[in-house]
């Protein structure tokens, strides 16, 4: 196989056009299965503890006080959005009401009357535990799917080189 004139792209001689190919579509998949798991990564949100002297009486319900909860980390807005559905959907079904809980300056706050807080505290843990599997859990889709368009527009790529190389090797450059 004569060299394609100044071109930069050569095929080794003992390589076939479909053993080129293949090399490089098994590269390309190895290139992107290694790039998800860093996508995907995600460390889960945990309620650290909370400060006695940011604990203020509600302005809008009576009785009611505003607990704030230290994050572990700023929980990302798609996360907040998880864990809004997931405690709205308990607030919905429980048979009176749950108390509100919203998020605030990287604090997750809930509006409840004190003696109630140990009933509602484990609830509030499950629901953020619940947020973390479903966000990692979106996540690791995301990731999937990111990871086939990439690796089509990459064999997209490689089918135009190809188709290239093969235009070229017909010409007599001699």
């Amino acid at each position: 196989m004569p060299p394609l004139g100044n071109s930069a792209i050569r095929l080794p001689l003992t390589l076939s056009q479909e053993d080129y190919k293949e090399r490089v579509r098994a590269f390309m998949s190895w290139l992107v299965r290694g790039s998800n798991m860093k996508e995907s990564e995600f460390v889960p949100i945990r309620i650290t503890g909370s400060d006695e002297e940011k604990v203020r009486r509600s302005s809008s319900r009576k009785g009611m006080y505003v607990v704030p909860f230290s994050l572990s980390a700023k929980a990302p807005r798609a996360w907040q959005d998880i864990f809004e559905d997931i405690w709205g959907l308990r607030r919905k079904l429980a048979s009176k009401p749950k108390p509100q809980a919203y998020f605030r300056k990287n604090e997750l706050r809930i509006e409840c009357a004190l003696e109630d807080l140990n009933v509602h505290f484990p609830n509030l843990r499950t629901d953020v535990d619940m947020a973390n599997q479903k966000f990692a859990e979106d996540l690791r889709i995301k990731a999937e799917k990111d990871s086939k368009k990439k690796l089509k527009r990459e064999e997209e790529k490689l089918a135009e080189k190809a188709a290239i190389h093969e235009a070229l090797q017909g010409l007599d450059f001699g």
